[in-house]
């Protein structure tokens, strides 16, 4: 029996541990001007919140390079923190971006579209940033909250994803529960019979 609970304590732990932050990661996020983007940011589903921001915008002639490091939280770009969006992220920390660069990290379900529905959560997963609903874009914003204003056409992102993998320690929780669980049942196999 005791055994027994252990095993139930893993598998709950393994969920414990599966709701943690992830770090999220772009991959091969190119736009349509042929700049691209890499780095990564981190999300946590449970309080949607965003942290570790590291994405680096490189423009097709390789100047000026962007680093987005942090969170636009003004109060247009707060109400879009639902998990169904990612971030927007701008340069500086500053309640006023006008003339800053932007960019959105918009995934499939950013512009309430229809169509798949790729939240991004704490269990991972891959998300495409370009093609059906996806809205991911670099520009300038014109105005102080970023209202869907920029100063020149944005560089729309035409192919790419993020990525991110749950932590190990969940799966090696997970793993572990099955393991006993497989030694109970061959110890139950041998335990003689009275």
């Amino acid at each position: 029996m005791r055994l027994f609970l252990t095993v139930i304590t893993l598998i709950a732990l393994s969920f414990y541990a599966s709701a943690s932050p992830i770090t999220w990661t772009l991959n091969g996020v190119t736009f349509s001007s042929g700049a691209t983007a890499t780095g990564s940011f981190v999300f946590d589903a449970d309080t949607l919140t965003f942290s570790d921001i590291d994405v680096v915008f490189t423009p097709a002639g390789g100047v000026p390079v962007l680093t987005f490091t942090y969170l636009c939280t003004t109060s247009q770009c707060t109400p879009w923190i639902d998990g169904h969006n990612g971030p927007f992220l701008t340069v500086a920390s500053s309640n006023d971006l006008s003339g800053l660069p932007g960019l959105w990290i918009g995934t499939p379900e950013s512009l309430g579209a229809p169509g798949p529905d790729d939240p991004m959560t704490d269990a991972g997963g891959t998300i495409p940033l370009s093609g059906t609903n996806a809205y991911t874009y670099e520009a300038t914003i014109a105005d102080s909250i970023w209202s869907d204003t920029v100063q020149q056409p944005p560089d729309f992102a035409v192919a790419g994803d993020i990525t991110a993998s749950p932590e190990p320690a969940s799966v090696l929780l997970c793993g572990m529960a099955v393991a006993l669980m497989a030694f109970v049942g061959l110890r139950a196999r041998r335990a003689p019979v009275a």
